[in-house]
């Protein structure tokens, strides 16, 4: 592709058409235009995603098709990836005699080709190859409504779900002349328009949600531990709707994933076997500590992690299953310590004597009810998401309250223990109090199922993370390799698997800790990306929108960022010591990429496009 750009010696001309003047069908073109209509289609904010383009001459005769997947990126960015291809696949059958009119329902990309200054950092490499492509050729780029782009986006869904790309051309300039032709172009064994996927119903969807964010009460009991009876009470009554609602309701408008929550993501992963072994010690003594347990915690990782190069998926009511067989045990628990309850324990201020800790209070508060951002990954697959989503937000967090408060409540209420003695797994010890082994042991196989599904989540979170980057070029290609024999990202899984595993040796408290710290820089970084994309980009297609202005937005942030501020300033020195090696490896990280990408030691998808 390279070398025929270079042949090229036209001027690029590059104009934008408001969609205002266009009609609701196909349009003529000039006898020496061709229109070339795109379109991207995603499944969730930042999910699977296809692509296809249609592109005819001035008596609507086909010349090109092309759908196909192209894995896992930011949605916002998908219709960019749809003119960059086009533009490839055009400058390829040189047809440079002809003016190409793209034609594209994106309003806000075709702003970014206009002006590629304006565009954001993580696109522009994108919009460069686009230009690249299109340096050559006499061609414009034409706002229409998405009525008018019924073929591309049918092309667009089909591409989710391709294992091999589609492309048909009429190398002959000549091309089919109805729309049922059109349709049945293509692999035999797929149809155009393909089965739409299931949308999400209210159920699932809630207890997808909670089971991204919580997934149990299980690592709750070191609030009490830390700060006593009441406040940690208070703390998971009052945190949900001071943190966690504006967290959800702003991600759920980005629908982006940042790199630097990548490392978050991969040290609060290690939280999770470590989190098991610590449940499981109450019955298996000898995993308290020394090489069984991080033996133990190894295996664990190294397990659950191949079960994630294995395509493991939580979904729908899968999520629903798992909720309620993790939950079960605590509903039978608070059931039957109702007997046994005195109320006066609940408005204890803690024993006297014992300092409190509030880096250990206010980080297991955050763990616990953080990473709602997991949930915008969701909005994209819900039908009619103004409506759904808000409503199971709501009720997502009004449950995930009760879940975390009624065991707490019925334990404090029913159990007379040291403060001390709240460490991680209590309530299990405290099962057994109240009820017998019988409910310790189930609350034990609750908590291992509780950790494997959010490993899961997580690990995938983290690996097509990698793999988007990689696919918009901020990687090398090499991280969006996938498994010849599950189609996974398995570059970046076993990545993930051992900052993981080197994480793991830390303890529970000082895991979750940092990935608070560097969770917290990456969360201020986002708050402050929402309120400058709504002021600056307020036409950025997304799935679900705050319905705020700019002021209104500005106060939801102010409370949550003090939090992460309070976070960041009460951390352990250890905390500080890890987050600061992860970051200047990170920024080590972004300067040897650069150092490769601009000595082309290794290989980037766009690039990789550039040379076809």
């Amino acid at each position: 592709m390279r070398d025929i750009v270079n042949h090229h010696v036209c001027l690029f001309r590059l104009k934008v058409v408001n969609a205002s003047k266009v009609a609701l069908a196909w349009s003529k073109s000039s006898v020496n235009s061709l229109i070339f209509n795109v379109e991207g289609a995603a499944i969730g904010g930042f999910g699977s995603v296809g692509i296809g383009g249609v592109l005819r001459d001035s008596e609507n005769k086909l010349l090109i098709m092309f759908s196909k997947s192209i894995g896992f990126f930011d949605a916002s960015s998908v219709e960019l990836l749809a003119i960059r291809d086009a533009t490839s696949l055009y400058s390829v059958f040189m047809w440079s005699k002809y003016k190409l009119v793209l034609e594209s329902d994106c309003n806000l990309c075709c702003s970014w080709l206009e002006k590629p200054s304006c565009a954001p950092n993580a696109f522009k490499s994108v919009i460069a190859d686009i230009l690249q492509c299109g340096a050559g050729l006499d061609w414009s780029i034409k706002v229409i409504q998405r009525e008018d782009n019924r073929t591309a986006d049918r092309l667009a869904k089909s591409g989710i779900s391709r294992k091999v790309p589609f492309v048909w051309n009429d190398s002959r300039n000549r091309g089919a002349n109805t729309m049922d032709e059109e349709q049945n172009l293509g692999q035999p064994s797929e149809q155009l328009p393909p089965k739409t996927p299931k949308k999400l119903t209210l159920i699932p969807l809630i207890f997808l949600i909670y089971f991204e964010v919580a997934g149990g009460p299980y690592g709750e009991e070191p609030a009490v531990q830390a700060a006593g009876p009441l406040l940690a009470l208070l703390g998971f009554l009052l945190f949900p709707f001071i943190w966690s609602v504006p967290e959800a309701l702003i991600t759920a408008e980005l629908s982006t994933a940042f790199p630097v929550l990548f490392l978050s993501g991969v040290i609060n992963i290690a939280a999770f076997p470590v989190l098991c072994v610590d449940y499981l010690e109450k019955i298996i003594h000898p995993l308290e500590s020394g090489w069984p347990r991080q033996l133990s915690i190894l295996m664990s990782t190294l397990i659950l992690s191949f079960v994630n190069y294995t395509g493991l998926a939580i979904v729908g009511w899968g999520a629903v299953l798992l909720g309620l067989v993790s939950l079960s045990p605590f509903v039978i628990m608070s059931l039957a310590a109702i007997p046994k309850i005195q109320p006066h324990r609940w408005i204890s201020l803690g024993q006297r004597g014992v300092k409190r800790d509030w880096n250990l209070f206010f980080n297991t508060l955050f763990w616990n009810l953080n990473f709602w951002d997991n949930v915008s990954t969701l909005a994209g697959e819900v039908d009619n998401p103004q409506k759904t989503f808000p409503r199971a937000l709501l009720v997502a967090v009004v449950f995930t309250c009760l879940a975390y408060l009624v065991p707490l409540f019925a334990v404090i209420g029913a159990v007379s223990v040291d403060q001390s003695d709240w460490g991680t797994g209590f309530h299990a010890d405290a099962a057994e109090m109240i009820a017998g082994k019988w409910l310790k042991v189930w609350i034990e196989v609750g908590a291992v199922l509780s950790a494997v599904g959010l490993f899961e989540a997580q690990l995938s979170s983290c690996a097509y993370q990698l793999e988007g980057m990689a696919n918009l070029a901020i990687l090398p290609k090499l991280f969006a390799c996938r498994s010849k024999w599950f189609n996974t990202p398995w570059v970046g899984i076993l990545l993930s698997t051992l900052i993981t595993i080197g994480m793991s040796y830390m303890d529970f408290t000082d895991i979750i800790s940092s990935a608070n710290l560097l969770y917290s820089l990456g969360m201020l970084l986002e708050f402050a990306s929402f309120v400058w994309l709504r002021r600056k980009l307020p036409g950025i297609k997304r799935p679900y929108r705050v319905p705020l202005r700019i002021p209104g937005l500005v106060a939801m942030c102010l409370i949550p960022s003090a939090f992460l501020v309070v976070i960041m300033v009460i951390a352990t020195k250890i905390v500080y010591l890890v987050s600061g090696l992860m970051t200047v490896g990170a920024i080590g990280w972004y300067f040897l990429m650069n150092f490769c990408r601009q000595k082309k030691l290794l290989k980037y998808s766009i690039a990789e496009d550039g040379e076809r």
